[in-house]
């Protein structure tokens, strides 16, 4: 990203933050940015576009550490356990991020509405395969609550991290949470009670049968979060002439499984793509 555009975003998180969304002008933001109020619209078309830019910017940043211990060869509970304490850090340092959910509600409309489901079914995803890889299939009837118990608990601690401005070890406070989590979820697996249900979410959450066209999109919302790295350059040109093939009367196998095969060499699309290998029964 370049510089002077991050800059923007970087002080209006603070002026909206401090002030609140609504309250902060333009002309606020571009003093604090040092430039001019016209020099604003070259890198954004409005305030809410930034405000689009400014969620997405710092939400994949954080996405992008938590995949990066994803594809990390250790034993589950601590993988998650690493990925909280990266979570908690970030938003240590980024106490701004999180003022803003506390002190705003925002409605600004369908493109603000379609990132935040896509974060929503992001996070729905990443917790409920860190969970199963934990607690095998026992979880499996009880996932979207042990998901909703998991949410609310890290949601609850950065809530309140955010307004008492708390000093911690985010590794320590990480292994706290888990603890917390963990009894939580036991407790659940044997009262083997649940409330809510896969079928019950909305949003494409949870489906367990998405359609082809389901499949390469969830590809390319993955993309999306990588654009910016030079090694993914080639990955979007991939993804579209899957999503071409796939949408055809008659798709040809071969070219579906020669993009497939391609974008395997990248361990995010690694289960969208096998998804798609069972859809159309291509072995690899």
């Amino acid at each position: 990203m370049e510089a002077k555009k991050q800059r923007i975003i970087e002080e209006s998180m603070k002026l909206f933050s401090e002030k609140g969304y609504h309250a902060t002008s333009i002309q606020e933001i571009a003093t604090n940015s040092d430039i001019s109020k016209g020099a604003f619209y070259l890198y954004f078309e409005s305030k809410d576009d930034l405000l689009h830019a400014t969620f997405q910017y710092f939400t994949n940043s954080i996405l992008q550490k938590v995949e990066t211990i994803q594809e990390k060869s250790i034993e589950p509970k601590a993988k998650l356990t690493e990925q909280m304490a990266t979570f908690l850090s970030f938003f240590r340092d980024h106490k701004e991020y999180l003022m803003l959910y506390i002190r705003d509600y925002i409605k600004i409309g369908d493109k603000m509405d379609d990132l935040i489901i896509h974060t929503h079914q992001h996070s729905f995803m990443w917790s409920s395969l860190s969970l199963k890889n934990i607690y095998g299939e026992a979880i499996e009837p009880f996932i979207v609550d042990a998901v909703i118990t998991m949410d609310g608990i890290m949601q609850g601690y950065l809530k309140w991290m955010a307004l008492h401005d708390f000093s911690f070890d985010a590794d320590e406070l990480a292994t706290f949470i888990f603890r917390r989590i963990d009894a939580a979820i036991q407790s659940l697996i044997q009262e083997e009670q649940s409330m809510f249900q896969l079928d019950q979410l909305q949003h494409g959450i949870g489906h367990t049968n998405p359609s082809e066209n389901q499949i390469v999109q969830q590809l390319r919302q993955q993309l999306h979060r990588f654009m910016h790295e030079p090694a993914f350059k080639d990955a979007e040109e991939a993804i579209q002439a899957l999503e071409e093939e796939v949408q055809k009367d008659e798709p040809k196998k071969v070219i579906i499984e020669s993009m497939l095969a391609y974008l395997e060499q990248w361990n995010v699309f690694q289960s969208d793509c096998q998804e798609l290998r069972k859809k159309y029964s291509i072995n690899k």
